[in-house]
């Protein structure tokens, strides 16, 4: 095994980069902070920037729940209290949500929690590995997308486990190590620099979360917007699908009840929840619909043109 090198002590001849002396150093990680197997759920550069500078929690489990389906993946979702994969998949192509297996793990290790003792993986799991670790790469991606944009900031433990500072990493820095132990948060480079505990941090100065990405334009557009007038409804008439949602997140309904309540059968709510269109989780082997979540996908249905 190769000893840790120190880390910015070749020259720039040799290729390499060491951080800037006028960088922050700490004793210890700040709690803003994340480690960094946590941090791919966090800091994801959006590839639309007039949306916001990085993508929203709910952008992330659509990114994720759309680009784990296949024929053995059911359904997965992140879960932000563990920060892990909620995977539902089957592994004898069966339809049969009774028979359906449900896992949580880190996506990381999804590989090393499929293998068997001769290292190959267990039959029926392939495309779960397969699909799992791609999907986490391209996370990985955008993770140093945001850091080479300066949405979040590198710091870590340099030459060995145990120094005694975590010193910011600069972006070009960070683009030549390779994550070898996401768990521990260690990479290294091929010249054998180690970083080691790599955290990820927010920027210096923070972005405003809440404020409106496109407040000119918004504004714009609310003064093309024609006025509103108030229509009351005959007793007999039905009320339209933009009724105000009660202010309630405690409500959950079955796929039976939720077709019920949506006025539509069972087979088109599996198929909007199959495209992610709408949102299901998981309670063991039962699929649950929250009730704010199905009222937020009758809203967005498309409305009925007016017949002439």
């Amino acid at each position: 095994m190769i000893s840790p090198k120190k880390f910015g002590t070749r020259s720039k001849r040799e290729g390499a980069h060491p951080t800037a002396s006028s960088f922050l150093e700490m004793q210890e990680p700040d709690p803003s902070w994340l480690p960094l197997r946590h941090a791919p759920f966090q800091y994801q550069a959006n590839p639309n920037p007039l949306q916001g500078s990085k993508l929203s929690p709910a952008q992330i489990d659509n990114f994720v729940r759309l680009n784990t389906r296949n024929s053995e993946i059911i359904e997965c979702t992140i879960d932000r209290d563990a920060m892990c994969f909620a995977v539902s998949f089957s592994s004898g192509n069966t339809e049969n949500e009774a028979e359906l297996e449900h896992e949580y793990f880190a996506p990381y290790e999804v590989r090393r929690k499929s293998e068997l003792i001769s290292g190959e993986i267990q039959e029926g799991r392939e495309q779960l590995v397969a699909q799992v670790e791609t999907v986490w790469t391209k996370m990985e991606e955008r993770l140093r997308s945001a850091v080479r944009r300066g949405q979040c900031r590198i710091f870590a433990r340099c030459d060995q486990p145990h120094a005694r500072q975590f010193t910011q990493i600069s972006s070009d820095a960070f683009t030549l190590f390779k994550i070898t132990d996401w768990q521990n948060g260690i990479a290294t480079n091929r010249n054998q620099d180690w970083l080691y505990a790599v955290h990820v941090a927010p920027p210096q100065t923070a972005p405003n979360a809440t404020a409106d990405p496109l407040p000119k334009a918004r504004a714009n557009l609310s003064r093309l917007k024609k006025p509103e007038v108030a229509i009351i409804p005959a007793e007999d008439e039905v009320m339209p699908l933009t009724r105000e949602i009660p202010a309630t997140r405690d409500v959950v309904f079955s796929v039976k009840s939720a077709a019920a309540y949506a006025k539509m059968g069972r087979s088109t709510l599996y198929n909007y929840i199959g495209s992610g269109q709408l949102i299901a989780r998981k309670s063991g082997a039962h699929t649950i619909i929250l009730k704010q979540e199905l009222d937020s996908f009758l809203e967005s249905l498309p409305m009925m043109k007016p017949m002439v």
